[in-house]
């Protein structure tokens, strides 16, 4: 496998990078902007792969400017669908969508659950999901929904890393919203695992959720550091990061995925801290 990686620089893609590294796979980081068409034909001209993991996008939620999603989710991934149309020797390409595409569902979802996003990010991923069904007929695609993961290289504007750093740094007071709603914080480890055994499959052309279906709330995440830290932290709600009706609980449904790839998930929330706090 010639993989090529777009995101190579991102929290996932460095993950990829360091595990495909211990497996031998030949990753090709992609260098161009997705945006500049000609720089970005003629490197990928230029480079010998058989496979695509397309993880670059903007990643950030709370942006105002639906524009800066639809040229970096949307147009992004056009224009590399564009770059490779001609391409004989393409296995497999695998293309991150997101599990917020789901919206306020709750409860346990599977990949048929009803699509309702409610933010621009959310937008910008099904409008790319509805570019990319047009080229399953003539190329071997795969979309993935993941929910919530974590771990090192993860930026501290998420949850989890916020935390972890408030506790490094020895804070007494950290500021969270809703602490008791349930969600999958998975291992990056394990999602990259994954999507190198996705690559591999001889399946192609469908949707799948990447996910685990064990959920845990903000506040046992807190009860878990504190144990591992032996440290104690007070939290203050901020009512302006609460949500309005979100869900108690969220999360995937992992058959698909097991069946698929026979994987499955190993890594406890402790296993992940610690490696978060002190690898």
């Amino acid at each position: 496998m010639r993989l090529l990686l777009t995101g190579a620089d991102g929290f996932t893609g460095i993950n990829i990078n360091s595990i495909a590294s211990r497996l031998g796979i030949q990753v090709l980081n992609l260098k161009s902007n997705l945006l500049d068409n000609e720089n970005l034909k003629k490197e990928v001209a230029s480079l010998d792969f058989t496979h695509i993991l397309h993880l670059a996008g903007i990643a950030q939620s709370t942006l105002e400017d639906y524009s800066k999603y639809y040229n970096g989710n949307v147009e992004a991934t056009k224009n590399l669908l564009l770059s490779i149309k001609n391409n004989k020797k393409l296995k497999k390409i695998i293309i991150a969508s997101s599990a917020t595409v789901y919206g306020r569902n709750s409860g346990m979802l599977d990949e048929v659950a009803k699509t309702e996003p409610i933010n621009y990010y959310a937008k910008s991923k099904l409008e790319m999901e509805k570019l990319i069904l047009n080229d399953f007929s003539h190329l071997p695609i795969i979309i993935t929904r993941p929910f919530n993961y974590t771990g090192k290289h993860q930026t501290n504007s998420f949850v989890i890393p916020k935390i972890v750093q408030h506790f490094k740094d020895n804070k007494s007071e950290i500021i969270l919203g809703n602490i008791e709603v349930f969600r999958e914080f998975n291992d990056v480890r394990y999602v990259a695992e994954i999507y190198l055994k996705l690559l591999s499959i001889p399946e192609s052309n469908f949707i799948i959720n990447i996910c685990t279906g064990k959920s845990i709330s903000i506040k046992q995440v807190l009860d878990t550091i504190s144990e591992i830290t032996k440290k104690t932290i007070n939290f203050r709600i901020n009512n302006n990061l609460i949500r309005k009706n979100d869900p108690l609980l969220l999360c995937g449904n992992p058959n698909l995925l097991i069946s698929l790839t026979g994987v499955n998930y190993t890594y406890d929330i402790s296993d992940t801290l610690k490696w978060m706090l002190y690898d």
